[in-house]
């Protein structure tokens, strides 16, 4: 979704408030089943826009310890300065490469607000105890077999 900031930029309206819901792709083995939601407000900031509000959405993923399912959720503020383009050749991961002359993409922001916000790894509970190294097993559904034969050597 593009939303044309002119008239933001140009001093003509002191904001525009946006909100919405905004499909997002998987990033990172999490995937979005739901469309994020996000309650913005633009204003100008010279020499470009400031952008307020929030972006909330779920994601699913595995857990990095068990490998089992496991949910993120993100509910982020934001507060971003962003400035118009001007000649040069830009990051194209940069925040500010989401304005384009005075088209703002929504879209874009939404998903480079999300994606930094993702934990480095999803994890099913903060106590996971992970699977086991040696046999595989799953030590969140109880001992594996190579605990006991561990304390059995050291009697």
């Amino acid at each position: 979704m593009n939303i044309d900031v002119g008239s933001v930029l140009a001093g003509q309206v002191a904001e525009i408030p946006i909100s919405g819901r905004v499909p997002l792709e998987a990033f990172e083995g999490v995937s979005f089943p739901e469309d994020g939601a996000m309650e913005l407000t633009l204003s100008r900031a010279a020499p470009g826009i400031r952008v307020r509000g929030r972006v909330r959405v779920r994601g699913e993923g595995s857990c990095s310890r068990c490998l089992g399912p496991a949910l993120v959720e993100i509910d982020e503020d934001v507060d971003e300065a962003i400035a118009q383009e001007s000649g040069e050749q830009r990051d194209p991961l940069a925040l500010n490469n989401v304005l384009h002359g005075t088209l703002l993409d929504v879209d874009d922001l939404v998903r480079q607000t999300v994606d930094a916000a993702l934990p480095l790894r999803l994890v099913c509970k903060e106590s996971c105890a992970g699977l086991c190294p040696r046999c595989g097993a799953n030590r969140n559904e109880g001992a594996c077999a190579c605990i006991e034969e561990e304390n059995d050597g050291e009697s």
